[in-house]
């Protein structure tokens, strides 16, 4: 279609000597825009594979590479110590960005280190999360979210 456009214009605008330079323009151009449309489908698609496999990873008992378990910390008793998140509980709803964060690590949804910090990586999973569970894809810790991954 951009072949058969850019030889149109290309005719109109400069006789019949445009047509052969409108024709690769218009080629070349539309190439490109199919190009990366491919591209960004493939990389949705890549999106959607990697999840479901350290999903299925997770179900079989295996741990995911980069995706390290959060340590246990002990009282100077040797008890277990509660872990302090890196921030509070989010007003009005009752679960932090850090065990968002664990939860989500812990249901093949890798958002790496549960540093309590809400960054890119953590609302990508979050959509993902979202998505898988019907919700809609805001990647917040909105009340149906924080519900979705307590049960």
């Amino acid at each position: 279609v951009g072949t058969a456009l850019g030889a149109a214009l290309g005719a109109a605008v400069g006789n019949h000597q445009g047509a052969g330079v409108g024709a690769g323009v218009g080629a070349l151009a539309g190439t490109g825009v199919a190009a990366n449309g491919t591209a960004t489908a493939q990389q949705s698609i890549q999106d959607q594979y990697n999840n479901a496999y350290l999903q299925c990873m997770y179900s079989k008992g295996n741990q995911v590479p980069g995706v390290a378990p959060a340590a246990a910390a002990t009282d100077s008793g040797g008890a277990l110590a509660p872990i302090p998140d890196a921030t509070a509980s989010i007003p009005g709803q009752t679960m932090s960005v850090a065990e968002a964060q664990s939860r989500l690590n812990s249901l093949g949804f890798p958002v790496g280190a549960a540093d309590g910090v809400m960054g890119p990586r953590t609302r990508t999973q979050l959509k993902s999360f979202q998505r898988a569970h019907g919700l809609p894809e805001t990647g917040e810790l909105d009340t149906a979210t924080i519900t979705a991954l307590s049960t």
